[in-house]
């Protein structure tokens, strides 16, 4: 949630668009790990077979947790999106102030 923030405030972007584009980061990373991790099993396979421990198989997660720290949030895969659609609410002009104050207090 602290990088969706970031990029609202960076960008003065809606915070579901920030959301959005942090799952895309997100989803990018985990290919990223994945491909790195197979082009290092296939030189692998090349200079012969080697022992794998059954415990190497959670390594994308650790790996993931690295990049990311411990306090990111899991994130939804792209079929499961429409399933949990967002909710949204239409604001008063009265009530979208107040809502932003609070925000500004809440945020010193």
């Amino acid at each position: 949630m602290k990088h969706a923030k970031l990029y609202n405030a960076s960008y003065a972007l809606q915070p579901a668009i920030a959301f959005a584009i942090r799952e895309q980061l997100y989803e990018i990373a985990i290919q990223s790990v994945v491909s790195a991790r197979e082009s290092r099993m296939s030189k692998k396979g090349r200079r012969g077979a080697e022992y794998t421990p059954i415990s190497k198989g959670g390594a994308v997660a650790v790996d993931l947790v690295k990049l990311f720290g411990p306090k990111s949030s899991v994130v939804r895969k792209r079929k499961e999106w429409d399933v949990y659609e967002p909710i949204v609410d239409l604001l008063s002009n009265e009530e979208v102030d107040a809502l932003e104050a609070k925000e500004e207090r809440n945020f010193r």
